[in-house]
This record gives structure tokens, C-alpha cells and sequence, in this order.
């Protein structure tokens, strides 16, 4: 009867640990299903503020203040009696760039002014 009683205390130990083994596993897998779902949701969560603001931007858009604004600026449209004025644009003023001073010494330009050494 031992032996019998120590091969059934092994089957139920050896399946005791494939259970706890199971067990954890499923537990991890769990957790990282769980960081899956708050990424996705914080995704989502983003989704629609974006979808938020482009519902009110298409709002902006179909109204007729802007379509008019559209029209006046990109068109040049105006109302009867308005008179519309041009500007030109205004460029920029413009430097002249700086000449580098010459660190040669003195003897050397000398030189080059009576001997005409270029370099």
C-alpha cells in the first residue's frame, strides 16, 4: 500500500503544480490585458476629443459669418459701398552682411601692397 500511496501523493503533487503553474500564467495574462484595455480606452478617450473638435471646427466652417469672411479675404469680395483697399506688402529691410576684418599682421600686408603676394 505505500507505494501505491506514494505514486498517488506524486500524481497529486505534479498536478497540484501544473494548477498553480496555470494559475499564475492566466493571472499575468490577465494583468497585461489589463494595461491593453486602459491603453486602448485612453486612446479612445482621445479619439473623441479630437472628433469633439473637428465637429465644432465644421460648425465654424458652415457658418455663414465664415463664409463670408472666406469670400472678403480670399476672393476679394465686397459689399455694395465698401471700398476696398490694396496694401502692398512691406519687405522686410535687408543688412548687408559684415566684411571679416583682416588678422593678417601688418609687415604681411605691407608686403602684399609692394610686392603683390597674393594668397
Amino acid at each position: 500500500m505505500s507505494v501505491k500511496y506514494r505514486v498517488v501523493t506524486i500524481f497529486l503533487s505534479v498536478l497540484c503544480l501544473v494548477l498553480v503553474v496555470n494559475l499564475i500564467r492566466s493571472s499575468l495574462r490577465l494583468g497585461s490585458k489589463g494595461d491593453i484595455l486602459s491603453e486602448t480606452e485612453n486612446k479612445m478617450d482621445d479619439i473623441r476629443q479630437k472628433r469633439d473638435d473637428l465637429i465644432r471646427k465644421l460648425a465654424g466652417v458652415k457658418s455663414s459669418v465664415f463664409m463670408e469672411k472666406q469670400a472678403r479675404e480670399k476672393l476679394n469680395l465686397s459689399k455694395k459701398g465698401e471700398i476696398v483697399l490694396i496694401m502692398p506688402q512691406i519687405s522686410p529691410i535687408t543688412t548687408p552682411t559684415p566684411i571679416p576684418p583682416d588678422t593678417r599682421p601688418n609687415i604681411q600686408k605691407w608686403a602684399d601692397v609692394f610686392l603683390k603676394i597674393e594668397e
